[in-house]
């Protein structure tokens, strides 16, 4: 019963989606992976090969083909006879509703499924895998990967599909150059999977095509961080970009939920180190390695010293944000931080204590985003 009703709510998404125009993105899956050798399984309807646009053959549900890189060429074998060598493939669903697994053979990288399409070529000696996906089943894979599966809150869903599809479609072009439109690493937006959640299907199919615009009615740049640590930042502090949206706001939400605060410690040897050979910081002027012994932060800083930047430190050190405050501890420092991420925007946990206070969906994008209203992405496209 589970399974029809999950069924049932894909099927009426997909008419939703008809109706709102079926637009497509190409993401880049396995981001960060060196894949060469794959294999492919159609798990939901009927897919065909094709070389450009010529039909190669037919791969029925639950057949597989195995994908290797052989120079730069794709090798493609079915039940071990080669089907043939090609420069790029497209793997096109032909039914109503069309998902496939894809199954690396490094036994490190996980199987993931997803829907609708596929598009392989070479490059660099490995496959750049590129996912064709109808946007909304696309939204709701990011609003599962970004840790929704983990919440049982539907404002929180709604607000993240709404975040997530204005996000990708305000940034349709970021790898334009590279071929496809976003990757699914935190460089965009996290996407390792179809959606499953049958809660997050109903909240993606209840927004369908609603975007956050500013009050110029412009798709705003729905930035988004773990946890803001208490206080959200301007959009010009971290990026030198100032909007009339992403202002810092007081979030008390964010306060005691799980990414609020943080530790991180290094010998003060080390840290000195590293402020020398990388920044040249003179550690040997007193003044300069006592201030770097006591730094700190009560509010959100964007330098740590001599135009030194916090997210350069942060980047290098692995930090969890650029928030923190240093103390010793022996022949320790102990950075204090607060905040999970780069604290513009929308903070997640703020956002899913605000939906379990009661907070509607609307409420809560409000909050995080200033002069804001949300609208159909149909009504943009007329206008």
């Amino acid at each position: 019963m589970k399974y029809f009703r999950i069924t049932l709510l894909v099927f009426v998404l997909c008419i939703a989606k008809s109706t709102f125009g079926g637009i497509y993105l190409d993401i880049k899956i396995f981001t960060g992976n060196k894949i060469n050798n794959v294999a492919f399984t159609p798990l939901t309807g009927k897919y065909s090969l094709f070389d450009a646009d010529k039909k190669v053959m037919d791969i029925l549900k639950n057949e597989t083909i195995t994908l290797r890189v052989e120079n730069d060429t794709i090798l493609v074998y079915k039940a071990n006879v080669r089907i043939g060598s090609f420069l790029s493939i497209s793997l096109s669903g032909r039914g109503l509703l069309n998902s496939f697994k894809v199954k690396p053979a490094n036994p490190t990288i996980k199987e993931r499924l997803y829907d609708d399409d596929l598009r392989i070529s070479v490059s660099g000696g490995s496959f750049l895998i590129v996912n064709h996906v109808e946007l909304e089943n696309y939204v709701a894979g990011v609003v599962q990967s970004e840790g929704g599966s983990s919440v049982k809150d539907n404002d929180f869903y709604l607000v993240q599909a709404i975040t997530c599809r204005t996000y990708a479609l305000n940034n349709m072009k970021k790898h334009g150059k590279e071929g496809f439109n976003l990757c699914d690493s935190v460089h965009c937006q996290i996407y390792l999977n179809k959606c499953k959640n049958n809660d997050i299907l109903a909240a993606t199919f209840k927004t369908t095509g609603d975007v956050i615009v500013d009050k110029d009615n412009k798709m705003i740049s729905a930035a988004f961080c773990s946890n803001s640590g208490g206080t959200t930042v301007n959009s010009e502090d971290i990026w030198k970009i100032p909007t009339s949206y992403l202002k810092s706001v007081n979030d008390t939400f964010s306060l005691k939920m799980p990414n609020a605060t943080w530790e991180y410690k290094i010998l003060q040897t080390n840290w000195l180190d590293y402020l020398f050979s990388r920044f040249n910081y003179n550690v040997n002027d007193l003044a300069k390695k006592n201030y770097a012994l006591n730094f700190k932060e009560d509010t959100r800083k964007v330098y740590f010293a001599d135009s030194i930047l916090l997210t350069t430190i942060r980047a290098d050190l692995g930090l969890k944000s650029t928030w923190f405050s240093i103390e010793q501890q022996g022949a320790y420092m102990v950075f204090k931080g607060r905040g999970y991420g780069h604290g513009v925007g929308l903070s997640q946990q703020g956002a899913i204590r605000m939906a379990q206070l009661g907070y509607s969906y609307i409420d809560i994008i409000k909050f995080y985003y200033k002069d804001v209203d949300i609208v159909n992405y149909e009504e943009l496209m007329v206008k």
